[in-house]
């Protein structure tokens, strides 16, 4: 019987570590940073995604919230290609710093009057797949 009670309680434990480690390694999504407008009532948040495994990227994204009446909206979406920055210019306009060596798909949004799917048209021009000829 002391066989059994132990060994259900390795089991327990080693599931547990197993769980944890797994849950750490292996998310796929995560929140970096935060940024309130100069007044507060926006706060620009930008996560993270990963996909493609081994292969794969990093996919950022920007959501805004308002405050006062707690909707959130995805504004950017694109391939992280660096650490990427949040910036208030005033208190509707937030500059996304996304950029490295090669790639530049930093932009200024206007939080109330942008709309989340002309940002796309206009990130496809940095990263959008053209058919060759």
């Amino acid at each position: 019987m002391k066989k059994i009670i132990v060994c259900i309680g390795l089991l327990v434990v080693l599931s547990c570590i197993i769980l944890v480690v797994g849950r750490q390694f292996y998310s796929d999504l995560y929140e970096e940073s935060s940024r309130h407008s100069p007044n507060n009532r926006f706060t620009a948040t930008v996560s993270y995604a990963t996909y493609g495994g081994a292969a794969g990227g990093v996919q950022a994204y920007v959501q805004i919230q308002d405050t006062h009446t707690k909707k959130t909206t995805i504004l950017y979406s694109a391939k992280a290609l660096q650490n990427v920055q949040l910036q208030w210019e005033n208190e509707q306009h937030l500059t996304i710093m996304n950029e490295n060596s090669t790639s530049n798909a930093t932009m200024t949004l206007d939080v109330l009057n942008d709309s989340p799917f002309e940002n796309v048209h206009i990130l496809c021009k940095y990263f959008c797949k053209r058919p060759t000829s």
